[in-house]
């Protein structure tokens, strides 16, 4: 009786109706296929994250729930010399990065979404500062794209850059003028305008935009982020200044590129949720609908074909599933809670500069990053304690491999010949093919 009337929030009918409708009545199973919605925006994200090992789950909440598909991110800190100091990776995103190779802090970072055809642009910077150049291919189209960042005691390496058709700079360039809202000019400001106008480029920063940086020492605010495009890119972009992002004196900013390019959706896969299983119920109702199957009347691999999919029917029932598309691991209500409050104390701080102001907001960043720290360590001992080494070994080494960034899925990979760009498997193949005939 619990399986005829078994018509749960699932809104199925009774598993005896299904029952008597398998052969030959459910569809195969298929992949999902992309939705056929068109992606005409590029979103990209600029951020002077002053350090990014503390501020990683701050990002990733970022850059899932803007749907970012680039995000350049400046002072990242990161040093060869330090254990791991080499390795930055994000899931989902391809990773391209400078470290400063001497002294502290300093080092560039470049995430590319894994569905977007990327590739390094080298660029000769020496010791002066850190730049890193890479080349997006969408359709038919490439955009060249640098992130770069130029402390106050070095040389701009503005020169350094091979300026495309379509192209695009990003940066803290640590550099006055009135034409970004500082009330004079420096040197620096004065050379950055000249390579500005020698490279055809034009300012997507508005002097009346709100400032991005907040400095506690002086109580002042400013701009030194700033953003350049080719004329095609600057026509169809957007910018805005966004929120504090986790506790940096920097605000991130956004930068919308309009009809510029045509991918499709990345389509979501569902997944099980085993752990909430009705698995006696699933029991139940396989064994009732695999009654109905008269396997001696069938071919082998017709009636293994009922069986599946009466097992599937029973799992769709009995068994939730679904896709998270902005799933954030380990994002809490409290951190939810401690970030908007220190948006709102940085508000104060920076309409109100004041010594009360200033310690308030000190306090309270100081606040989101201890328990930004805590939610992650009780994550993960959550994690580690769950594995049973004696019947989890696969998860274990899965683990392993994932945080040695073995796991980690690569972007498309992107061969140039002759001035060609190749993207897609048949005509990487082809070009294989050509370039061992050559041979």
């Amino acid at each position: 009786m619990m399986l005829r009337n078994y018509d749960s929030s699932h809104g199925a009918s009774s598993v005896e109706s299904q029952a008597e409708e398998v052969p030959g009545s459910l569809p195969r199973r298929s992949p999902p296929k992309a939705t056929g919605e068109t992606k005409h925006k590029l979103k990209i994200l600029q951020w002077n994250c002053e350090s990014i090992r503390n501020k990683k789950l701050q990002l990733i909440n970022k850059l899932k729930n803007a749907d970012i598909d680039i995000a350049c991110l400046q002072e990242s800190h990161l040093q060869p010399h330090q254990k791991h100091g080499n390795r930055f990776i994000i899931r989902g995103f391809q990773t391209f990065k400078q470290d400063r190779k001497n002294g502290p802090k300093g080092g560039v970072i470049t995430l590319v979404k894994n569905d977007i055809p990327a590739s390094e642009v080298r660029v000769e910077t020496g010791d002066r500062a850190e730049m890193v150049g890479v080349k997006i291919h969408l359709h038919n189209k490439e955009m060249l794209i640098y992130n770069c960042y130029c402390p106050p005691t070095k040389e701009h390496i503005l020169h350094a850059m091979s300026i495309s058709e379509h192209c695009m700079v990003v940066g803290d360039f640590n550099s006055h003028s009135p034409s970004w809202g500082y009330t004079v000019q420096d040197a620096r400001g004065e050379e950055v305008e000249d390579w500005q106008t020698n490279s055809n480029l034009l300012l997507l920063n508005d002097a009346e935009d709100p400032p991005t940086y907040y400095s506690r020492s002086w109580l002042i605010t400013s701009t030194p982020d700033l953003a350049f495009a080719t004329e095609e890119i600057a026509l169809k972009t957007s910018r805005k200044v966004e929120d504090q992002l986790g506790g940096s004196d920097h605000r991130p900013i956004t930068l919308t590129i309009d009809k510029l390019i045509q991918r499709r959706e990345t389509p979501s896969f569902t997944r099980w949720n085993y752990k909430k299983a009705n698995w006696d119920l699933f029991q139940l109702a396989t064994n009732e609908m695999s009654q109905v199957i008269n396997a001696r009347s069938h071919k082998v691999d017709r009636a293994a074909r009922y069986i599946t999919e009466a097992i599937l029917t029973a799992a769709k029932k009995t068994i939730p599933r679904g896709a998270r598309k902005n799933y954030r691991p380990f994002w809490t209500d409290e951190l939810e809670k401690l970030e908007d409050e220190v948006n709102k104390v940085r508000k104060d701080a920076e309409e109100n500069p004041n010594i009360n102001n200033n310690i308030k907001l000190k306090e309270t960043t100081a606040r989101l990053r201890r328990e930004t720290i805590s939610t992650q360590r009780k994550g993960w001992q959550e994690k580690t304690a769950s594995l049973n080494l004696e019947k989890d070994g696969s998860k274990l080494w899965n683990l392993v491999a994932t945080l040695n960034g073995e796991k980690s899925k690569s972007g498309p990979i992107v061969l140039e010949k002759e001035g060609t760009t190749v993207t897609g498997k048949a005509k990487k193949r082809q070009m294989y093919l050509s370039n061992n005939m050559q041979e």
